[in-house]
C-alpha cells in the first residue's frame, strides 16, 4: 500500500517537493501528502456591518481563531448568491484568518492606528483588517500589480467602510516615503505550497527556481519597508507556504540588523498549530485549513519619520454649499470632508484627509473613501459605492426590497418588472434589506444602474 500511495504521489507532485516534506515532516509525511489529495475546506468570513442575523450559516461550525468566519459543508455557487455581491461576507482560506490574532494580541494603546497592507491583492486580509481597525483608523491597501488592483478596489468597496486608500505601487516606492505606519501586512507572493490542495494549479508552477525566485522578491520587499514602520511599530508576515527559505530565514534575516525583535502569540487554545523558532505554520493535516506561516515583529532602535502636507494640494475640496448638500446622505457627515474626483464627489474621514492629500503627492492613489455620486443642478445622481456603503444615510433614499430571482435579474442587468414600487426616483435596491445598488424606477419602466462591469454573467438556471 505504501509503494503504491507513494507512486501516487509521484505523479501528482514533483520530486523535490515530496523530498522536501519527507526531510520537514519525517513520520507525519504520508498523513500530510493524503490530506493533499482531498478537498478543500470551505470557509466564508462574515461582515458584522451587513450580514443577516438569522442567516442559517451562523449556525455552522466557526473557525477556531476568527470570532466572524465559519465553515461550509460544500461549496455553494457564490456568485449567485446576492448577499456576496452585497458585500455581507468574503471567501477566505481559514488559516489565514488568523491574522487576527495576531493582530488583536498587539493591545494597541492608541486608537488611531496607520495600517498598512502591502501585497493586498484579492482584498483578504484587507477587508479583515478593516473589520478589525476602528473608524479612527486608516488603511493603506496596496497592489503592486496594476491589473489586480480593480479586484482589489471592488472588494474593499462592497466591505462598506469608508477609512482605506488604494495605492499601486512597487515596495520600492515606500522606500523613499517620509511616512511610517503602526503596523505593515506583508502578505508576501510566495511559491504556494500551502494552496496545493485548493489550487490544483499551483502543483504544476511549483519548482525550486521559482522558490528561489520567491526569495529574492520578498527580501527586495522586506528591505524596502523596514524604514516605513514606526519604532515600537509591528510587522505582520505571512505565507502560504512550508519553505524555511521564505518562512523563517526572512525573519531571521531582519532579527539579525537589530532592528526588530520577535513577538510571541498564544496559540495554546489551537491545537495543531505548530510553534516554530520565530512563527506559526499551520499544516493541512493538522488543523482545519491550508498551509499558511504567520510571524510578528515589533521596531526597536529606530528613529520616528515626520511628514509635512505640501503647499501644493493637488485635492479640490468641494465648497460649503455642495458639501451641506452631500451631507444628508450620509450617517455622521462631520466626521468627513467632501472632494472632487474629476465629476464625482468623494467622502473621506476628515481625520485622515492630510494623510491623503501627502500619499497623493508621493504614491500612485488610485481610490480613497466613498464615492457618493454626481450632483448637479437638476438632481443628485448617487454613486453605486454610496450605496454599499457602511456610511450610508438610507433614510434618506426610497429602498425596495427584492425576491431573490428578483436579485439575480438585478444583478444579471436584466430587464427588471416588479409587481409594486413605492414611488418614482432614485431607489435602493436591496435583498434581505441589504443594499445591492441603485435603480431609477419611472412610470413605465426601471432604469438598472449596477455597474456593467460586475454584472453576473453565469446563468442562473
Amino acid at each position: 500500500i505504501y509503494k503504491f500511495c507513494h507512486y501516487i504521489w509521484m505523479m501528482i507532485f514533483p520530486d523535490s517537493f515530496i523530498e522536501k516534506v519527507k526531510l520537514l515532516l519525517k513520520n507525519d509525511a504520508d498523513a500530510f501528502l493524503k490530506t493533499l489529495q482531498g478537498d478543500a475546506l470551505v470557509s466564508v468570513r462574515f461582515n458584522a456591518d451587513k450580514f443577516p442575523e438569522n442567516h442559517e450559516w451562523r449556525n455552522n461550525e466557526r473557525v477556531a481563531w476568527c470570532n466572524s468566519a465559519v465553515y461550509l459543508q460544500h461549496r455553494p455557487l457564490f456568485t449567485l448568491d446576492p448577499l456576496i455581491h452585497a458585500g455581507a461576507y468574503y471567501v477566505q482560506e481559514a488559516s489565514s484568518m488568523f491574522l487576527e490574532q495576531v493582530f488583536n494580541n498587539l493591545l494597541f494603546e492608541q486608537e488611531e492606528l496607520h495600517v498598512l497592507d502591502l501585497c493586498a491583492a484579492p482584498g483578504g486580509k484587507s477587508t479583515h483588517l478593516l473589520s478589525l481597525l476602528n473608524d479612527k483608523s486608516l488603511l493603506l491597501s496596496n497592489e503592486v500589480i496594476r491589473s489586480r488592483v480593480g479586484v482589489l478596489t471592488e472588494n474593499l468597496m462592497k466591505w462598506g467602510k469608508p477609512n482605506f486608500i488604494v495605492t499601486n505601487n512597487d515596495s520600492e516606492d515606500f522606500k523613499k516615503l517620509n511616512y511610517q505606519f503602526d503596523v505593515v501586512v506583508v502578505d508576501a507572493p510566495c511559491s504556494g505550497e500551502g494552496l496545493f490542495r485548493k489550487d490544483k494549479e499551483a502543483i504544476n508552477e511549483w519548482s525550486n527556481e521559482n522558490v528561489n525566485l520567491c526569495v529574492a522578491r520578498q527580501s527586495r520587499i522586506l528591505e524596502a519597508i523596514e524604514e516605513i514602520i514606526k519604532p515600537e511599530g509591528y510587522l505582520i508576515y505571512s505565507t502560504c507556504t512550508y519553505e524555511a527559505s521564505e518562512n523563517e530565514l526572512q525573519i531571521e534575516k531582519l532579527l539579525q540588523s537589530g532592528n526588530f525583535e520577535h513577538i510571541e502569540i498564544p496559540i495554546t487554545q489551537f491545537p495543531g498549530i505548530e510553534k516554530r523558532k520565530y512563527g506559526y505554520q499551520f499544516y493541512p493535516h493538522k488543523i482545519k485549513g491550508e498551509g499558511f506561516y504567520i510571524a510578528c515583529l515589533k521596531k526597536v532602535n529606530h528613529t520616528e519619520l515626520f511628514w509635512r502636507v505640501s503647499k501644493k494640494n493637488r485635492i479640490t475640496i468641494s465648497d460649503k454649499k455642495t458639501s451641506a448638500q452631500l451631507s444628508k446622505f450620509l450617517v455622521n457627515s462631520t466626521d468627513y470632508l467632501f472632494f472632487q474626483k474629476q465629476e464625482v464627489s468623494v467622502a473621506f474621514p476628515k481625520l485622515f484627509f492630510d494623510d491623503l492629500i501627502f500619499l497623493s503627492e508621493n504614491l500612485n492613489v488610485r481610490y480613497a473613501g466613498i464615492e457618493t455620486g454626481k450632483l448637479n443642478a437638476k438632481e443628485f445622481i448617487p454613486s453605486h459605492h454610496l450605496a454599499l456603503s457602511t456610511i450610508i444615510n438610507k433614510g434618506n433614499f426610497l429602498q425596495q426590497n427584492l425576491s431573490y430571482d428578483e436579485a439575480i435579474t438585478y444583478l444579471r442587468k436584466d430587464e427588471l418588472k416588479l409587481e409594486k414600487t413605492e414611488k418614482e426616483g432614485w431607489t435602493l435596491f436591496c435583498y434581505e434589506q441589504i443594499p445591492l445598488g441603485w435603480a431609477k424606477v419611472l412610470k413605465n419602466r426601471i432604469n438598472n444602474y449596477y455597474p456593467i462591469d460586475w454584472r453576473i454573467r453565469m446563468s442562473a438556471k
